[in-house]
């Protein structure tokens, strides 16, 4: 490690360079999986606290937002076999002075959801009331209770709580009754997703099997599934892993390079090293050795870039986006990035490899 450190020195600019090309990748890498981690995985505990066993939306719908289910398929899946309660939700966007995607929830029990919304002061609102619950984000923006927010033109709501929860999906969002989120977004026949809590003993995967095979236009995934089958998080997820890949392997030509360029300007030392008893191998594991030092003072720096990238999305909050990001998972994400690190380096050594099987001793000792 001492001989790559030593080499890494020779060429300082050029080596800072090479560093923060890859750190540029796995910067990339740690931001975009990990906000695909976080909204995996709020989705999956918010499943799991709320005691769904059924999500149904529209099939292709990417979001909920773009889902629509209408009141005769509603009726039909509140008359199938094992299923003892639906929540009904609508979801759509606003914009606001703040925020041009303020997402605004209608559900239809919120005593179901109150699980998930811990009261920070005020009440639920009424039923059949157009009282609106705020998160604890949009009370932030100077909301109180007792206000009035404009959701659409000549449409003020008066705020009975604030919540907050554990999910950040919610903290940054609207909740109204599903009738009052029905008349502002003008769709009074339809909702974007239903809840399906199905009766002690009855087999979720079947119910999903029997709503696909009866609603060609809809699409049910059992809670344990819900990452694994959403549109949403698949899509997400192969684009952050697809682009965040592309840019760490950009980093990666960097470090080739590097080192192809290293090795030519070090061939009679390397010519020397050979004569006095060096093997091929002991020249590859040095090279190695500099892939890897490389590598992961890339994955170190782009991960404090990465990092510090969530956390002014956090704190920012552009577009709305900070709602949808995480303070955790951080760890198994910068363990992902070493390990890719490590693979980076392997790869990156395999065109300098090459050129060093092929080299002759005596071709070098009389290189100048």
């Amino acid at each position: 490690m001492a001989l790559a450190l030593r080499n890494l020195g020779r060429n300082r600019l050029r080596s800072v360079m090479t560093v923060l090309g890859v750190a540029v990748g796995m910067a990339l890498f740690v931001s975009l999986i990990g906000m695909s981690n976080s909204f995996r995985y709020q989705l999956d505990e918010l499943s799991r606290s709320a005691m769904i066993d059924v999500f149904v939306q529209s099939r292709e719908s990417a979001t909920p937002i773009t889902s629509r289910i209408d009141q005769v398929q509603l009726a039909a899946l509140r008359g199938l076999p094992g299923v003892d309660e639906t929540i009904e939700l609508l979801f759509f966007p606003v914009r606001t002075s703040w925020n041009p995607y303020l997402v605004v929830i209608g559900v239809s029990s919120l005593d179901a959801m109150s699980g998930q919304l811990r009261l920070l002061g005020g009440a639920l609102p009424p039923p059949g009331s157009e009282e609106i619950l705020v998160g604890h984000a949009v009370q932030q923006q100077g909301y109180q209770v007792g206000q009035r927010l404009m959701l659409r033109e000549s449409h003020h709501y008066r705020i009975s709580g604030v919540f907050a929860s554990e999910f950040q999906l919610l903290n940054g969002s609207v909740v109204m009754t599903l009738a009052a989120a029905q008349a502002l977004s003008r769709r009074p026949d339809a909702v974007s997703m239903v809840f399906l809590r199905l009766v002690e003993g009855s087999d979720q995967v079947e119910t999903a099997r029997l709503i696909n095979e009866s609603f060609p236009s809809l699409e049910a995934v059992p809670a344990g599934m819900l990452n694994s089958q959403l549109l949403l998080t698949r899509l997400g997820q192969v684009s952050a892993l697809v682009i965040s890949l592309l840019a760490v392997l950009a980093g990666g030509i960097f470090v080739s390079n590097t080192l192809v360029m290293s090795l030519t300007e070090r061939i009679s030392e390397i010519g020397v090293l050979m004569a006095i008893g060096w093997s091929r191998l002991d020249i590859m594991r040095s090279l190695l050795s500099e892939a890897v030092l490389i590598c992961l003072l890339g994955a170190a720096v782009g991960g404090l870039l990465g990092f510090g990238f969530l956390y002014l999305v956090s704190v920012i909050n552009p577009e709305g986006m900070g709602w949808w990001v995480m303070s955790g998972l951080k760890a198994r994400v910068f363990l992902q990035a070493l390990g890719l690190a490590l693979l980076l380096a392997v790869l990156c050594t395999v065109q300098p490899g090459w050129l060093i099987l092929r080299l002759d001793p005596i071709e070098a000792l009389r290189n100048e």
